[in-house]
């Protein structure tokens, strides 16, 4: 427990809130324990820290028991509804020790996390375009779309751009997936580079790509758009992201 949270300023405030969150304290728990405040108190305080980038809505997320939040989406399954009264009807039915605050919090948290997550893979996605290509000049200088690109994704993007062009012109039109496929083209020269900027092998970065890809097929096609994403999808999406950051 953070002692000084209860004469801390507002400043000083929102920032113990992040923390705690970042510790894996409930909201609701940092309502009434830590600050002795009102839940909408808290919320607002979360809200700016999410705004400022100390915290996100998965950060938050993940303080909610992982049962209850399991819970929750069975009964949003069950029912074909994200109506919080309607899930907290049934939970509450079973003496669920979910807070209805918590619960609320967590309804509202869970339709916009997704909306982030998407936003972290395609920023993945732009960071990854740029330093790929940067790589393979590096490597092959004026033939890198030739000796780096497979020939099947070279050919890919000549049939969608309608005529062979230069390499710059055709790389354009390359995939998400497309660059999972020039990583393992080229994996050792990639891992010699990108392997001490991570912290890890190339080849476990390309099978945790393939699965970003994946998640990000799901969100984008997704047709029931009252699921959820797992758990671990959503701490491989963050921290993923926070591998790629590293190569800007």
């Amino acid at each position: 427990m953070l002692g000084i949270c209860k004469t801390r300023g507002l400043m000083g405030r929102r920032e113990d809130a992040a923390a705690l969150i970042k510790k894996g304290v409930k909201p609701s728990e940092i309502a009434n324990k830590h600050f002795g405040v009102t839940y909408s108190t808290v919320r607002q305080y979360l809200g700016y820290g999410i705004g400022e980038g100390k915290i996100d809505r998965t950060d938050i997320i993940l303080t909610f028991k992982k049962e209850n939040r399991d819970l929750v989406e069975s009964y949003i399954a069950e029912l074909n509804t994200d109506y919080w009264f309607d899930i907290y009807k049934k939970i509450d039915e079973i003496n669920c020790d979910m807070e209805k605050d918590d619960l609320v919090y967590y309804m509202d948290l869970r339709r916009y996390n997704v909306e982030d997550l998407f936003k972290y893979v395609m920023r993945v996605e732009i960071i990854l375009h740029g330093y790929i290509r940067k790589t393979l000049e590096n490597k092959y200088h004026d033939d890198w779309w030739l000796k780096g690109v497979p020939d099947n994704i070279k050919n890919k993007c000549i049939k969608k751009h309608g005529k062979p062009d230069y390499g710059y012109v055709l790389y354009s039109y390359t995939g998400f997936r497309d660059l999972v496929s020039i990583l393992k083209q080229n994996v050792d020269y990639f891992n010699s580079v990108l392997e001490p900027i991570i912290g890890y092998d190339v080849k476990e970065y390309v099978i945790k790509l393939g699965k970003i890809v994946n998640i990000r097929n799901i969100i984008v096609h997704q047709v029931n758009q009252i699921k959820s994403l797992s758990d671990d999808d959503m701490v491989l999406v963050k921290t993923f992201y926070q591998d790629t950051l590293k190569l800007k």
